[in-house]
């Protein structure tokens, strides 16, 4: 492999881990997000139920009222198991990729 062929498939190889380490960080954000959503789900439906709300719902402004509290508010996208299902395997498919990039720089000895 010429000179200048070597060049362009190592700054590939560098750009390509670089955006995809970039990628990885980025789900398992979105990752951390939805889990901590779903503590504070979890602690509400333990502690108290009936002040969530879902997605803007009309539950009457009467009840928080009368309650003297105010309603929490979730998005029902969080219980979504198959957008949670498809994040968990993008994060493990980027997380493979970062690593055999990794790997292909650590050949050309960066």
């Amino acid at each position: 492999m010429a000179e200048h062929e070597q060049d362009a498939v190592i700054g590939r190889v560098v750009r390509e881990c670089a955006d995809e380490g970039r990628r990885a960080v980025t789900l398992q954000s979105e990752a951390r997000y939805i889990g901590d959503e779903l503590s504070r789900l979890a602690k509400f439906l333990h502690e108290h139920p009936e002040l969530i709300t879902f997605d803007n719902d009309s539950s009457p402004p009467e009840f928080f009222r009368s309650h003297n509290c105010k309603p929490e508010e979730f998005d029902s996208i969080f219980l979504d198991a198959a957008k949670i299902k498809q994040l968990c395997i993008a994060i493990r498919e980027s997380m493979e990729r970062h690593l055999r990039l990794f790997k292909e720089k650590q050949k050309f000895g960066i």
